[in-house]
């Protein structure tokens, strides 16, 4: 009995010593290690687009709403290459097939959770671009970084513009503070 006691303390310590052994191995990502480590299949991009401006018509009300609706992302791709460039790619959501590469650089500041883009074009459904374009409101370049794990990467971006607007039965165009936020989903 005596000399199975010892023997059990000693077994007991190097337990603990190797549990903690296995800790300090365990890596953490980065997010630039995450962000690059698969092509990233779009989910949903969830925009909102309001004004302040109380005198809005009816057709610029009805165009904001539409501006806002969420809508699948199911059509696009995004890799992050660690070379500094993310790639837009056309997806083929029934075969999952990509194509139509758009290469944009981008940066990631890992401290404030921030990408940024050099052009965003690519990342914006057609209609919702052209709503866009039609009241000249841009897409913002900065992006929040507010999921990325393993399976999901959630991209958000918020900006206020003014925007020059002509309305009806209005002698002179207007400006107008134009609020964009938008949400990009994407999964693994």
């Amino acid at each position: 009995m005596k000399k199975i006691t010892p023997f059990l303390l000693f077994l007991a310590v190097l337990s603990i010593f190797s549990a903690c052994t296995k800790k300090d191995d365990v890596q953490i990502k980065t997010q630039k290690e995450l962000i690059t480590a698969h092509v990233w299949v779009g989910d949903s991009i969830t925009p909102n687009v309001t004004t302040s401006f109380p005198l809005v018509t009816p057709e610029i009300t009805a165009a904001l709403a539409a501006a806002s609706t969420p809508r699948s992302n199911k059509a696009t791709a995004l890799e992050f290459k660690t070379t500094n460039d993310a790639v837009v790619y056309a997806r083929d959501s029934t075969s999952g097939v990509l194509s139509n590469p758009q290469t944009t650089p981008y940066t990631i500041d890992e401290t404030t959770k921030k990408v940024t883009f050099t052009n965003v074009d690519a990342f914006i459904p057609a209609e919702l671009a052209v709503l866009l374009t039609t009241y000249k409101i841009s897409v913002p370049k900065v992006w929040d970084i507010q999921t990325l794990d393993d399976t999901r990467l959630r991209l958000y971006a918020e900006q206020t513009q003014n925007v020059t607007l002509t309305i009806p039965n209005f002698p002179i165009p207007v400006t107008v503070p134009i609020t964009l936020k938008i949400k990009l989903s994407f999964k693994k």
